[in-house]
């Protein structure tokens, strides 16, 4: 109500974050035609050798989420947490997913196939 109060004052409101599949369900008020959505991606190739030298392996090992990037000692804190957010809370409540588990490991079967081109 705030932004259509004074709809000439733009960027006073910035929403961050993922998207709560379960508490979007609910909501009846949208911000169509009111928003402007940016994805923020991961870093480019060129964007991440600007910030860390890495040799070819520990790229590929890596990736290239921002935070990763910068502090690479917290990689393993932060993809497990990050499949911990997305996969338990998001995927699992979209598809049902009875067992995290099980889904873990063929996300890892995935990967490990992927990786094999």
């Amino acid at each position: 109500m705030d932004i259509d109060r004074d709809r000439h004052r733009y960027g006073r409101w910035i929403l961050t974050g993922s998207q709560r599949f379960n508490l979007m369900k609910d909501i009846s008020e949208s911000l169509a035609g009111r928003v402007a959505i940016m994805e923020l991606m991961p870093f480019c190739l060129k964007e991440a050798l600007e910030v860390q030298r890495w040799p070819i392996e520990d790229i590929v090992w890596n990736g290239f989420y921002p935070e990763v990037v910068i502090q690479p000692h917290k990689r393993d804190l932060w993809l497990s947490s990050y499949i911990r957010t997305c996969i338990e809370r998001d995927v699992r409540q979209l598809m049902n997913i009875k067992d995290p588990r099980v889904f873990e490991h063929f996300l890892g079967l995935l990967g490990a196939y992927m990786g094999r081109s």
